[in-house]
């Protein structure tokens, strides 16, 4: 598959293959003890001290790309602190896939948040939005120019979902005002970031920088039904009809995607 078109690759998120992520939401998660068994993220893969070997078996295996997300998280641990060791890690990491023939596709969000973005109640904030423009200022400022493929975020329902109707996430808080919320923010995180992206990345540079400059984000449906008797209400056709409105409005034209932002 190397020397074809067809895009051939692997898949992963930060959180769960670098290893001690100290400043996200979803190691303060684990630490308070909300993972069966008590079982931490720790070390993970130990990936952040082994790119190259990681992507050498990615190579090996015949691949000629590559989806890793950026982990939030490492390179703005504080608020407005930019951690510049974390910043020239994952640039070192696009140099890998450079060197290994592998396409690279970066995720700006993989479900983690900064814990001090959590804190202030992450995507349903007001100060989201702008707060995740900044982070992605950053990102196109120091390697946004040998990124041929972004994928803003990954599976933004499965986050809103578990984070306020299932409770399967953090902050695991039946709140359906901020689920909408939520779906509101991120869809105009979404749009914003599609044309910053296509806006400020101009001067391109590595092996693909005539490849096209593609923006979307990574999907995932649920499969919501009405409540029932036997059913919890958070499982209400309302939140899923909601649910799918939302998700399906990244495949339209931006106005309607607007539309659907406002109606939240």
């Amino acid at each position: 598959m190397r020397n074809t078109p067809f895009l051939w690759g692997a898949a992963t998120s930060a959180h769960q293959i670098e290893g001690h992520n100290h400043h996200s939401d979803w190691w303060q998660w684990e630490a308070a003890g909300n993972i069966a068994g008590g079982i931490s993220s720790g070390a993970a893969c130990d990936h952040w001290s082994r790119p190259k070997e990681d992507l050498q078996l990615a190579s090996g295996l015949g691949l000629n790309s590559y989806r890793f997300s950026i982990e939030w998280a490492k390179i703005e641990p504080q608020e407005g602190v930019w951690n510049e060791e974390a910043l020239a890690w994952y640039s070192h990491l696009l140099d890998l896939c450079e060197s290994q023939g592998l396409m690279p596709m970066a995720t700006l969000h993989h479900f983690t948040l900064p814990a001090w973005l959590a804190e202030k109640g992450g995507f349903s904030h007001p100060d989201s939005v702008a707060l995740f423009m900044r982070y992605l200022d950053k990102v196109i400022e120091c390697m946004g120019s040998r990124i041929p493929l972004w994928c803003t975020f990954n599976e933004p329902m499965v986050l809103l979902l578990g984070s306020y109707i299932g409770c399967f996430m953090p902050p695991a808080l039946y709140a359906p005002h901020l689920f909408a919320r939520g779906c509101e923010n991120i869809l105009r995180a979404h749009i914003q970031s599609y044309e910053r992206i296509h806006a400020n990345v101009k001067s391109r540079s590595g092996p693909w920088k005539g490849e096209p400059l593609q923006v979307g984000i990574a999907h995932n449906m649920p499969d919501s039904a009405p409540s029932t008797a036997g059913a919890p209400a958070r499982s209400s056709y309302t939140a899923g009809r909601k649910a799918a409105e939302y998700a399906r409005s990244f495949d339209s034209p931006h106005e309607r995607a607007r539309s659907v932002g406002q109606s939240l």
